[in-house]
């Protein structure tokens, strides 16, 4: 006798905005959980995926998420697909992007040294990685 195939329970969740430094290293995570989920057999199409991102933003992405709906609003319903700029990849520089153009405000990530530490690196600036704090 044959016992049905039956699909495993989901043993985690989708990453959300608030517990990464930004939204880079958001959207990395995204991108891991989504490679999990189809390696258990569960398959997303793109605009699933980005409802998925968006779901895991802050408030304070209002703005770059309601430009990203109102461009999906132009798609047809019955396609999956979603424009390039709203691809996983290219989301995070798309949002800071929209965020940017909307408050004024550039998102700092990091902070370069031009210390004799950093010149000893064949003139090389270190890069030093500051927490993205939204709305500065």
């Amino acid at each position: 006798m044959l016992e049905p195939l039956m699909r495993r329970e989901k043993l985690t969740t989708a990453p959300v905005e608030k517990d990464w430094a930004d939204i880079h290293e958001y959207a990395l995570k995204i991108e891991s959980y989504l490679n999990t989920e189809e390696l258990a057999g569960r398959y997303y199409t793109p605009k699933e995926k980005l409802d998925m991102f968006i779901e895991g933003l802050g408030p304070h992405y209002h703005p770059a998420i309601k430009r990203a709906r109102s461009l999906l609003d132009n798609t047809s319903p019955a396609d999956p697909s979603v424009p390039e700029v709203l691809k996983i990849a290219a989301l995070p520089l798309t949002f800071e992007r929209w965020m940017k153009e909307e408050t004024g405000q550039a998102v700092c990530r990091a902070a370069y040294s031009t210390s004799k530490k950093g010149a000893d690196n064949g003139g090389q600036y270190q890069q030093k990685h500051l927490r993205q704090i939204p709305g500065m």
